[in-house]
């Protein structure tokens, strides 16, 4: 979701239906002080379209995710320019690809995800310069998975979340303005720890996501960064089973999570529309 006031922006994808095709398309929903209303936005070829994420505000809002194709996937993203929505070309390679969070405006907008090089997910990182999308290299973690699912900040400091190996470790990047980095993060589960969202900005940033232990229960993690470590921050779950955030924002001690429980989609061109649910995940 982005924006405020009379000008919020939301993003997703709805089911055509046996009678329309069994496709995903994607979905915008706009809200002007009043109510929500849906705003017609493009797909691209005669397979599913998806969108995970959206950022900006007035007559500049970028909404991203990614579109089926006869061999994969390919990024896809579009464009508000204040009385319609466009497609604008966005790089792409072999493999599936796919993007999960944008955010930025003007001529520095960052959007974020995955591709599959052949045998594992890496992380993948987009640039737009105000003409232009280009794909920006990114580190990886091992030879396993790396996958990238939140973004937020500008300039020289921008920061992208997610996490890599199978049985998940946290991913935290930063971008100091000339070159992606890998910066440690805790990992407070002893058998799976994922990150979903990121704000912030300075010395004040938070990442949520979960974590786990032997006991197969999820439990809701906080990370935050003071601007110079990433440190755990204990936070309540629901109940005793399942618990996941999925985004968060605010600063200072005004930060707040949502629970979004987040699913993620196996990416596969033969996967059934019945079994799509989201974000972006490249199986290993």
């Amino acid at each position: 979701m982005a924006g405020s006031g009379n000008d919020v922006w939301a993003v997703g994808y709805y089911y055509t239906g046996p009678t329309s095709g069994n496709i995903w398309k994607t979905l915008t929903l706009h809200w002007d002080g009043s109510a929500w209303s849906i705003v017609p936005s493009p797909n691209l070829g005669a397979n599913s379209n998806f969108l995970f994420g959206v950022s900006g505000s007035g007559n500049d809002v970028w909404a991203v995710g990614y579109y089926y194709t006869f061999n994969g996937s390919a990024t896809m993203t579009l464009h508000w320019d204040g009385g319609a929505w466009s497609v604008v070309p966005s790089p792409n390679a072999s493999g599936a690809f796919g993007l999960n969070a944008v955010s930025g405006s003007g001529n520095d907008v960052w959007a974020v995800g995955t591709y599959s090089d052949g045998s594992a997910a890496r992380t993948f990182t987009l640039h737009w310069d105000g003409s232009t999308w280009s794909q920006v290299p990114s580190p990886n973690v091992g030879t396993e998975s790396n996958q990238l699912y939140a973004v937020t900040g500008s300039g020289n400091d921008v920061w992208t979340v997610g996490y890599y190996t199978f049985f998940g470790q946290t991913l935290t990047l930063h971008w100091n303005g000339s070159s992606w980095s890998v910066v440690a993060s805790p990992n407070p589960g002893t058998v799976d720890n994922q990150l979903f969202g990121v704000s912030g900005s300075g010395n004040d940033v938070w990442a949520v996501g979960f974590y786990s232990g032997f006991d197969d229960a999820y439990h809701t993690m906080t990370l935050h960064w003071n601007g110079s470590a990433w440190s755990w921050v204990p936070s309540p779950d629901g109940d005793a089973g399942q618990n996941q955030l999925g985004a968060v924002s605010g600063s200072g001690n005004d930060g707040q999570g949502s629970e979004a429980g987040l699913p993620r989609l196996t990416l596969a061109p033969e996967l059934a529309p019945s079994t799509v649910t989201s974000p972006l995940t490249v199986p290993l």
